[in-house]
């Protein structure tokens, strides 16, 4: 009768090979997920206001890098409108429109 090797045993050296690669594959699939983590809480530290006229964008506002108060005024064909950007915030303040709603 022939000698049973062992489960475990893989012919000469392919089990230290395929060890090594799936150390490798674990710290690959490891780092990618750091980087995109770190990605995401770059993007949630970040509040952006983007304005749009008729689908166009008129201003993109970071809103986490805004330190003081300021106002811009949006013209179109419906009126005009005041925006107020302040850090952190954004509103309109002022609209001509006929269905002007301040809070």
């Amino acid at each position: 009768m022939t000698e049973q090797k062992p489960l475990h045993h893989i012919s000469g050296t392919r089990l230290p090979v395929i060890l090594s690669g799936i150390v490798i594959l674990l710290v690959l699939i490891l780092s990618l997920t750091g980087i995109f983590m770190l990605s995401r809480r770059e993007r949630a530290d970040s509040m952006r206001a983007c304005i749009y006229q008729d689908g166009t964008l008129l201003h993109r506002i970071d809103l986490s890098a805004v330190t003081e108060t300021y106002t811009l005024e949006i013209t179109g064909a419906g009126g005009s409108n005041t925006v107020e950007v302040r850090p952190g915030a954004i509103g309109i303040t002022e609209a001509d429109c006929p269905a002007s709603v301040m809070p």
